[in-house]
């Protein structure tokens, strides 16, 4: 080694990265966002976005753009201010929608079910 040649030190860093599961919508995922729409909390944001849709809004109506994008990008966040709305009433529908099968819808599904061939399926009996 040469004293004119620098020391290269390495040094590793690690970053570790959630694994991401599927969302998936059961009843009690329903229930815990309609718990959402009694929080003073949930409620103070939820006027907050009402209130930056409503400006962008006026904005959108009454001032000048520059080009198309500029409109684009106030329309976008007009959506995206509705959304959080949007998701606790399309949550709420499908709560008061969910009931358990009668016996008759039971008996129809599982008809169903069996005219189904699964390709695949390791629990049919296999050829010998």
């Amino acid at each position: 080694m040469s004293w004119f040649e620098p020391k290269i030190e390495k040094h590793y860093t690690v970053i570790e990265v959630e694994k991401k599961h599927p969302l998936t919508e059961t009843s009690e995922s329903i229930e815990a966002v309609r718990t959402l729409e009694d929080h003073p909390g949930f409620q103070w944001l939820l006027s907050k976005l009402r209130l930056q849709a409503s400006r962008l809004q006026s904005e959108l109506l009454q001032g000048r753009h520059k080009d198309i994008r500029e409109v684009e990008f106030l329309q976008s966040g007009i959506q995206w201010c509705g959304w959080l709305q949007s998701q606790l009433d399309l949550n709420r529908e499908k709560y008061r929608q969910m009931r358990p099968a009668i016996p008759q819808e039971v008996m129809h599904f599982q008809d169903i079910e069996s005219t189904i061939e699964l390709i695949g399926n390791k629990t049919q009996a296999q050829p010998e």
